[in-house]
């Protein structure tokens, strides 16, 4: 209502073809503020550090916000719909990464609610990919992952296609942001429907999934663009996270067709000290992920064995600690 009133005063501020109730920082603040009282009422004593991952104690706030709509749930949907317009108009005005996580907490904690809001503003989710800051490009191929997933198979695929083309055509910055969304959405999308009837189809046959995860695969053999490698590696941990990859499981070591192939060109990237560090834990992150979603991931004991090895030749304590999350996944 505050903000409501502001937008009719001299108050209100133009940002492009964006009025707000109030600058970006202040909106910004804002967000951060709602999401802290919404740890506090979630149970979860707050904490400014929490406020990096949108996904910290996901369920224990999503149960707590299905139990507060339900009680009032046209007064109380209504009042986070508001909410939730208001942090779409601050992203338009100006990509911000408090702003980015507000989003996608909202979006990941109420997808029966929020994602059918933004079904239709797919392209505008898309275009935002391109934003020059990674952070910001992680958050929001999040949530074009959340809202594609939420969509039926036709139209999924069709969000797919869009962003197949949109790869050929666009700056390395929006290939790195488009190879995350498609790890997201392909990666929530196989996940839901896990248990539905008929739910995924034999995912070896389905010809645009396996399109994409050979676009992504391509990316991690890229030298030189530490950048498409990084979005490679965190796309196929977030496929190989929920779902066995569509390849065989052996095969010809040099080559990414077969899982062994994939799994000893990770292991490369995690050994190359002078690959940067980023890449190298996200290498190791996606190699845990695979033991997740394929639990007859066929070289399990090889990954210990190897990890094992590899922590007598590392000497990077934060590489240490992301090869131990790995090995307990």
């Amino acid at each position: 209502e505050k903000a409501n009133i502001r937008l009719k005063s001299s108050y209100k501020q133009q940002v492009g073809n964006v009025v707000l109730p109030f600058s970006i920082k202040t909106g910004a603040e804002l967000c951060d503020y709602i999401r802290l009282c919404l740890l506090n009422s979630a149970g979860i004593r707050p904490d400014l550090d929490l406020l990096s991952d949108p996904g910290h104690e996901a369920p224990t706030v999503a149960r707590y916000l299905e139990d507060l709509i339900g009680e009032e749930s046209s007064k109380k949907k209504e009042s986070v719909i508001k909410f939730t317009d208001l942090v779409e108009k601050l992203l338009t005005g100006q990509q911000n990464i408090q702003v980015a996580n507000t989003l996608l907490q909202l979006v990941g904690t109420m997808p029966r609610i929020i994602a059918p809001r933004y079904e239709k503003k797919l392209e505008w989710l898309r275009q935002l990919l391109s934003n020059t800051k990674e952070e910001l490009r992680e958050a929001l191929a999040h949530v074009y992952g959340l809202v594609a997933a939420s969509l039926n198979v036709q139209d999924f695929e069709k969000a797919i296609k869009e962003l197949l083309r949109s790869f050929k055509e666009k700056s390395l910055e929006h290939q790195h942001g488009i190879l995350l969304a498609l790890g997201h959405s392909f990666g929530l999308h196989i996940l839901r429907r896990k248990d539905t009837k008929g739910g995924n189809k034999d995912k070896k046959e389905w010809k645009l999934f396996r399109e994409c995860v050979d676009l992504v695969l391509s990316q991690i053999e890229v030298t030189g663009q530490n950048l498409s490698v990084s979005g490679g590696c965190l796309a196929i941990g977030e496929i190989g996270r929920c779902s066995p990859l569509p390849v065989q499981d052996e095969g010809d070591t040099s080559q990414l067709d077969n899982k062994l192939g994939i799994v000893e060109k990770l292991l490369g990237i995690v050994k190359a000290g002078k690959q940067s560090m980023k890449v190298r834990e996200r290498a190791a992150t996606s190699l845990g992920h695979f033991c997740l979603g394929d639990t007859k991931f066929p070289h399990r004991r090889l990954l210990i064995q190897r990890f094992i090895e590899l922590a007598q030749e590392i000497k990077d304590v934060e590489l240490h600690f992301t090869i131990g999350d790995a090995l307990v996944q």
